[in-house]
């Protein structure tokens, strides 16, 4: 997917469905094993972190996939977090 990237190449369909269908499987997988688990002992209801990430994950899912179908967007932000690092 890396080379395809690269050389501007658009993807078919199938790859990029299976990646969606895998990705929505893996999401909701992870809020249902969330989901099983006894609840915090606190007076308000509280989530997990994990259980936030995979809601996050979820709602975002456009966001998160977008370099399979924009390939302007990089497909990671190796980039934008060195420039946040500081130069020692």
């Amino acid at each position: 997917m890396r080379i395809a990237k690269r050389l501007g190449v658009q993807l078919p369909h199938s790859p990029v469905d299976r990646i969606r269908k895998q990705y929505e499987r893996l999401v909701q997988e992870g809020l249902a094993y969330h989901r099983g688990l006894e609840p915090l002992a606190r007076r308000r209801k509280r989530r997990r972190l994990g259980h936030n990430l995979a809601l996050r994950l979820r709602d975002r899912q456009a966001d998160v996939l977008r370099f399979l179908a924009d390939f302007e967007v990089s497909f990671t932000n190796n980039l934008a977090e060195q420039d946040l690092r500081m130069k020692i």
